[in-house]
């Protein structure tokens, strides 16, 4: 599995090592040998991921099957808001037009994988934000990526598209 984006990387090595700092004391060779041990399991996490992943790539997935995991992570209950059921009925739609529709599902539609993916591509480029001019939305969902705001999502994604 090749990461291609900031999702699938973060998705792969959120609670991975990709370095470690030794000091250069006398008891450096033992820390090294701990930075081996630790850089390790970086490998493992991403192998383990790769797995998940193919698994997803493998698993039909169809609409109904992607409503219910986007019922679970946004649920509304009966007595909740017009405005607040009108709000997951768009999200619905936005995230079920990415699932059968996007450019960025070619090659993979119909598969958890390309389900998992429309729910995080939502999550980052299209969920609404706050900003009266364009570049303000823009520069609030780039500030959404960068600095993890959605990842809670994804991770409850994640979790639930590979059960």
């Amino acid at each position: 599995m090749r990461v291609v984006c900031a999702n699938t990387l973060r998705a792969a090595l959120r609670n991975a090592k990709s370095s470690y700092t030794v000091r250069h004391t006398s008891g450096a060779r033992g820390r090294i040998a701990q930075a081996r041990q630790a850089l390790g399991l970086t490998f493992k996490y991403a192998e383990e991921f790769e797995k998940a992943a193919q698994r997803m790539l493998d698993a039909e997935m169809t609409t109904p099957m992607l409503r219910s995991v986007v019922e679970q992570l946004w649920p509304v209950a009966n007595g909740d808001s017009t405005r607040k059921k009108n709000n997951e009925l768009t999200r619905w739609n936005t995230i079920r037009n990415l699932f059968e529709h996007a450019d960025t599902q070619a090659g993979i539609r119909g598969t958890a994988w390309a389900g998992y993916n429309a729910i995080t591509e939502y999550a980052n480029h299209v969920a609404p934000a706050r900003g009266a001019t364009f570049d303000l939305k823009s520069a609030a969902r780039a500030e959404r990526v960068i600095t993890g705001t959605a990842d809670d999502v994804m991770e409850r994604a994640f979790r639930l598209v590979t059960v």
